[in-house]
């Protein structure tokens, strides 16, 4: 907590990782990874937060626990000002990005509603005005929700 504490104050980004799993070995059951924004946002290359979960998919056949999740989703959305998010099968794999993206890229190929994921801290570069995944549950922050055309929306509402 004292190294969080320094990091705040040196206006740097804070980056945190809980997981279900003791050591970077194995994959975990559950996953909460987080990297911030300095204090000030004025690093160019650290304008962007994010936060990823992972779930036991068991969670999406128990309506309480799928009613939790979605009450939390509307918490952290009303608390932020949030980009875009999205919700899907992910595979997960041991904490160790380097060594198992080419894994988790072949499962992503196989199956297709599967989304590689390890790297969504790298998003910056290449989504930071644009949605990343669109995936089961997908949440638009104002600034896509207002460029989304009214032709679209009659669409997807037939859907």
């Amino acid at each position: 907590m004292e190294k969080s504490q320094k990091t705040a104050q040196w206006d740097e980004r804070l980056e945190a990782h809980i997981s279900s799993e003791r050591k970077s070995d194995y994959a975990p059951d559950y996953h909460c990874s987080t990297l911030t924004t300095s204090l000030t946002g004025e690093l160019e290359y650290n304008l962007l937060s994010y936060l990823s979960l992972a779930f036991p998919i068991g969670w999406l056949k128990d309506e309480t626990k799928r009613a939790e999740f979605e009450e939390w989703v509307d918490y952290l959305c009303a608390q932020f000002d949030v980009l875009h998010g999205y919700a899907g099968l992910e595979c997960i794999l041991p904490y160790d990005p380097d060594e198992w993206e080419p894994h988790e890229y072949q499962v992503a190929t196989h199956y297709y509603n599967v989304m590689p994921n390890c790297n969504a801290y790298a998003g910056l570069r290449d989504y930071k005005d644009a949605a990343k995944s669109i995936a089961w549950y997908t949440i638009l922050g104002k600034s896509l929700f207002i460029r989304i055309e009214p032709q679209v929306w009659a669409r997807l509402a037939e859907q």
